[in-house]
């Protein structure tokens, strides 16, 4: 009997403290979170405060992108001319602000001419008259009045290249004294710039004298 009750004492307590192991392995085992209404849940995303870096705005990153430019326009310039000296004065500025290729144009038929400077010497007139029947040239006439009174012209022309032409040849004759321009009573003539050149409009502007007034117009169609 006594030895059935300490058997039995034995049992009790391997069976408590196998109770007390299995209780502290519970314990010490990770935890499931609970979840309640778990697929009705929305993470928020807190946003960036301003200023931070990243916080950029689409305004900001659109502000940061370079401007692109404007394609570059011809500019085409109404030329009044004061004055006889007024030509040459322009061709000159033209030279200087890099547009000396470009030809000037005229609204007239024949709006260009090359001819003798006037003389009011009636000697140097007469040694120029020589001179020019000496070229071999047939086609002059002595200018009787006008603003250009005692010059000689040496032909008309419908463009300023075919003038400049005429006048370049005839200087390989020996007539150096020649020059060209606009025909007598010819005050305004025309400038067209291409784009490419355009950015030299307004050194163009700075470069002529008084004598020579530009103003902007429409370009031809």
């Amino acid at each position: 009997m006594a030895r059935t009750l300490t058997l039995l004492l034995l049992l009790l307590n391997a069976l408590t403290l196998a109770a007390g192991l299995a209780l502290e392995h519970w314990r010490a085992q990770p935890r499931a979170i609970i979840g309640y209404n778990a697929d009705k849940v929305r993470l928020l995303t807190r946003p960036e405060p301003a200023g931070l870096p990243g916080s950029v705005t689409k305004t900001a990153e659109a502000a940061a992108q370079p401007t692109k430019a404007e394609p570059a326009q011809p500019v085409c310039l109404q030329v009044t001319l004061s004055g006889i000296a007024a030509y040459d004065a322009l061709r000159a500025a033209m030279r200087e602000v890099g547009l000396g290729a470009l030809d000037l144009r005229a609204e007239a038929r024949l709006g260009w001419w090359v001819y003798w400077p006037p003389q009011d010497d009636p000697v140097k007139q007469v040694q120029a008259l020589a001179a020019i029947k000496a070229a071999g040239v047939k086609d002059f006439t002595p200018i009787r009045q006008g603003p250009m009174a005692r010059a000689i012209s040496l032909g008309m022309f419908k463009s300023e290249a075919d003038a400049r032409a005429q006048h370049t040849a005839l200087a390989r004759k020996g007539l150096t004294e020649l020059r060209y321009g606009p025909r007598p009573g010819i005050r305004v003539i025309y400038l067209d710039i291409p784009a490419e050149l355009s950015g030299h409009t307004d050194a163009l502007r700075t470069a002529v004298p008084s004598e020579v007034e530009l103003e902007t117009r429409p370009c031809p169609g």
